[in-house]
């Protein structure tokens, strides 16, 4: 994989040219690289893993004689996405997220960032085939009024 550099004026605008598929761990890696480049503790970079509630019922439906591994289901792509949940492991993260937002101030441009906090602990993705950034459980997020947005 090659990256291009960050830009500090314009926010994290990579550009990345991929031959093999991207680990969670190397995704981790480039997010606390983000996080330095961007001035935010990468204390905020958080796993996401599948929601094993979702993946646990799914298997719970499968017949009696079917393995997650070994599927019989009819569909190939439902066959295929219960086989690699269950090969990495409901423990396992799908991938990590850092939530970032710019704020512009009198000082210019700036980068915030905070860690979550939900109500089951971990970001759990919303189920799906979409990367992690689409599957964010942001309802899950604690509700706050207009007053204390920082505005």
């Amino acid at each position: 994989m090659r990256l291009l550099p960050v830009s500090k004026t314009h926010g994290p605008e990579l550009i990345e040219a991929a031959t093999d598929a991207v680990t969670p761990l190397q995704a981790q890696e480039l997010l606390r690289e983000m996080a330095a480049e961007l001035g935010v503790g990468d204390d905020t970079i958080l796993p996401a893993f599948e929601d094993p509630a979702e993946w646990l019922v799914k298997e719970a439906n499968l017949p009696a004689n079917v393995t997650p591994e070994n599927s019989e289901l009819a569909d190939p792509e439902a066959r295929h996405r219960l086989a690699a949940v269950f090969d990495r492991g409901l423990t396992t993260p799908t991938g990590f997220v850092l939530p970032i937002q710019a704020w512009q101030g009198k000082a210019g441009l700036r980068w915030y960032s905070e860690r979550w906090h939900l109500r089951r602990g971990h970001v759990f993705l919303v189920p799906g085939d979409s990367p992690v950034g689409y599957r964010l459980p942001l309802a899950s997020l604690p509700h706050l009024p207009e007053s204390d947005y920082p505005y």
